[in-house]
């Protein structure tokens, strides 16, 4: 369904808990490697999902089911894809805190891409 499962791997590939057929957890090369691999595919899946896709079928918001009123986070997946697809009017119309959140997020993505490729090199 829907990529659900490849999501589920890349977050135990992300949390070190992925395991082979045998259920023996990765070598710690192998780790960073398909780790790696991961952080290089994640942006390009994301650049492929069609922007209506996420702009007609927003996630619920747990404050608005629960308390019928919208939290600081109300359509921040929304801003960020649109920054992703550099529409900057559209993500600050969902949300202005995506100026703040979008490239915090960059910030670490690209930190931990860097990190885990000079883990490889050095090996």
């Amino acid at each position: 369904g829907c990529g659900i499962w490849a999501l589920i791997d890349i977050i135990l590939i992300a949390t070190g808990k992925f395991t082979d057929s045998n259920g023996n957890l990765l070598k710690k090369g192998n780790y960073q490697k398909i780790k790696l691999i991961c952080m290089t595919l994640l942006p390009i899946i994301l650049l492929l999902i069609p922007l209506v896709l996420i702009e007609t079928h927003p996630l619920p918001c747990l404050s608005r089911v629960l308390f019928a009123q919208e939290c600081w986070g109300c359509g921040i997946t929304r801003a960020c894809f649109n920054m992703l697809h550099l529409n900057v009017n559209e993500a600050i119309s969902y949300n202005k805190a995506v100026v703040i959140v979008f490239p915090l997020i960059c910030g670490w993505y690209i930190k931990e891409y860097i990190v885990t490729l000079r883990k490889i090199i050095k090996k």
